[in-house]
């Protein structure tokens, strides 16, 4: 058996996960292999200096920013996380309501207690520019296919990924974003990726597009983006995550409420 140190509360999912591994939950003083249920870091280098045997730890994330933004990465182990298809179809499917929401315009309705004017358009034969081809971007493009959708993936490396139209590199990201009606996140947060979505691209997007960030807040340049919302350049934001991350979604962004 593997001894697996998965904190103090182990939900009822890691339990059957670690046993149907092949592993124990024990004390973090006698563990080989650290689950860490923990979205954030907080608090996994205190766990750490008592496991003197830790070899792997597993992430219950699929950002893996935190672990070097807090200096807790340490090649003293083998690190794992949960991207790929672990979380691909969930974000893509919060992705897909979210897009639908903006375009539709759906914060016009919501609570709405009487007939309102017709707002928004179709999704049906927009542009979309998914911002990355991993796990996310895939599932989203596949998941866009039925509403016949013209996509656009923009990723570090130029590879073809089913149902998109085309692939470009992310040095073209201003000229991607250009004729999308929407424009979505779906991305690692890095140093080649902080802030990227900053003034230049959000005024090369098309007027009245949304901006749709599934991905990490860092990637936006937040005050930009407020400016141009108010400037009703775009249609308008929905955001999942926001700089800095905020415990709810931050309404001057327009964020549609889910």
């Amino acid at each position: 058996m593997i001894p697996v140190f998965a904190g103090e509360e182990p939900t009822d999912e890691v339990r059957r996960a670690v046993r149907d591994g092949g592993g124990e939950l024990v004390r973090i003083e006698d563990a080989e292999v650290v689950v860490w249920q923990d979205h954030t870091g907080s608090g996994l280098a205190a766990a750490l200096e008592h496991g003197r045997q830790v070899r792997w730890v597993q992430l219950g994330s699929a950002g893996v920013d935190w672990l070097f933004d807090q200096a807790v990465f340490s090649d003293r182990y083998v690190w794992t996380c949960a991207k790929g298809d672990v979380f691909a179809d969930s974000v893509a499917e919060m992705a897909l309501l979210l897009l639908l929401s903006g375009i539709r315009e759906m914060r016009r309705y919501v609570g709405a207690a009487s007939w309102l004017p017709v707002a928004g358009r179709p999704l049906s034969g927009t542009r979309i520019c998914i911002v990355g081809g991993g796990g996310i971007g895939a599932s989203l493009t596949a998941k866009l296919q039925p509403f016949d959708a013209a996509v656009t993936i923009v990723r570090r490396t130029v590879i073809p990924v089913p149902g998109a139209a085309a692939v470009r590199p992310r040095s073209e990201l201003p000229d991607a974003v250009r004729n999308a009606n929407a424009v979505v996140l779906a991305l690692p947060l890095t140093n080649a990726t902080r802030g990227m979505v900053g003034r230049a691209v959000l005024a090369a997007m098309k007027p009245g597009a949304w901006l749709v960030n599934v991905a990490r807040g860092g990637l936006v340049d937040t005050a930009a983006l407020l400016d141009a919302l108010e400037r009703g350049h775009l249609g308008g934001a929905a955001l999942d995550v926001t700089d800095p991350e905020r415990s709810r979604r931050d309404t001057r962004c327009g964020a549609t409420p889910v």
